[in-house]
């Protein structure tokens, strides 16, 4: 169960009201590369089935996708070398204005962005023109420019590629595809340099995301493989997924809500999302296969939370079909403040 943050909780809780019963359920969201095709489409966490929502972010090339703290779906993407982040609300597709606009203090090459604990985005940026290398934060709300919260050269680190927050409102991690340094969540400040280039064999770093075990899973674009390494102290544990069970290179990797491991991967006609054992790496087989239209490249993808429950002065009675993972159950509760939500 997942609590969110009052204002989303909210806005959940008022659509409700009108009929007090509903399904929710927790879905995938897969974005596509850009130029003919700059959406992210939405589809069931159950059997991967397209359930028609989508929403567009082109015709700029895409960087990065994540959930926000208020349930909102922000997309980074590269407009001829500028960066900004766009918000849609995941349920409908409506657009909702960008939260950083093109260029905004010199956000150039956008590479990956994460939530902090503090609400606020930090976001990598690579100098393209006159532009701010390093770690850039925006205020979470209204997109305000911060300052350059990790500096390129901070703990020997080269120009920042991804940025991704350590379990449980841990430190920051930051790579520039060939090492992961950890910083300081507050202040920004050089901690460890976690993951050494050339650790374990790894190549390039291109993809980084933790597992539900607190295992950090890195996708080695040199070799093709997606490696298993301590999540607290950067040692290599094994190779997770090998290049034979892998179409071509990874464009995108998540944990879903059943703890197994999604990867989006291939290109055009050659790509899917396939699906793999979350402990032991095993092909599971193909969850989204190509169809021409609605996958045409793939890359980032979010899974959205499973449902939670949130708060409310208001007392009513509520039947609410659950579905998740594929079996739907039936709860009627009656508490003061409750209801279930997504």
């Amino acid at each position: 169960m997942l609590r969110h943050h009052a204002r989303a909780c909210a806005a959940a809780v008022f659509a409700c009201l009108p009929t007090c019963a509903g399904i929710v359920e927790a879905d995938v969201l897969v974005a596509n590369f850009g130029g003919f095709t700059p959406v992210v489409r939405r589809y069931s966490e159950t059997d991967g089935s397209y359930l028609n929502t989508s929403f567009n972010f082109g015709p700029e090339a895409f960087a990065d996708l994540q959930l926000g703290p208020d349930n909102r779906a922000y997309v980074a993407v590269n407009g001829l070398n500028l960066g900004k982040i766009a918000r849609f609300d995941w349920t409908t597709g409506a657009y909702l204005g960008d939260l950083v606009p093109f260029g905004q203090n010199g956000y150039q090459q956008p590479g990956g962005f994460a939530f902090g604990a503090d609400g606020n985005v930090y976001a990598a940026s690579r100098d393209f023109s006159g532009g701010t290398s390093g770690v850039l934060r925006f205020n979470g709300t209204s997109g305000a420019f911060g300052g350059v919260f990790v500096a390129p050269g901070s703990g020997g680190l080269g120009a920042p590629f991804d940025v991704v927050f350590m379990p449980g409102g841990g430190d920051m991690l930051v790579s520039d595809m060939q090492r992961i340094n950890r910083y300081n969540k507050t202040t920004g400040a050089f901690v460890s340099t976690l993951i050494a280039p050339g650790t374990g064999g790894i190549g390039n770093i291109s993809l980084t995301t933790y597992g539900p075990d607190g295992n950090l899973y890195l996708f080695d674009s040199t070799h093709n493989v997606i490696d298993r390494f301590n999540g607290v102290t950067g040692a290599f544990l094994a190779t997770f997924i090998g290049s034979g069970d892998l179409i071509s290179r990874a464009n995108g990797m998540a944990f879903g809500n059943d703890g197994n491991l999604y990867v989006s991967q291939g290109f055009n006609a050659n790509s899917e999302v396939r699906r793999y054992n979350g402990t032991t790496g095993a092909l599971l087989g193909t969850f989204i296969a190509h169809d021409g239209l609605n996958l045409p490249d793939p890359t980032g993808m979010v899974f959205t939370p499973e449902p939670g429950v949130a708060t409310s002065s208001v007392v009513c009675t509520c039947a609410v079909l659950i579905r998740r993972r594929g079996r739907a159950r039936k709860e009627r509760r009656k508490r003061s403040r409750e209801y279930v939500v997504t």
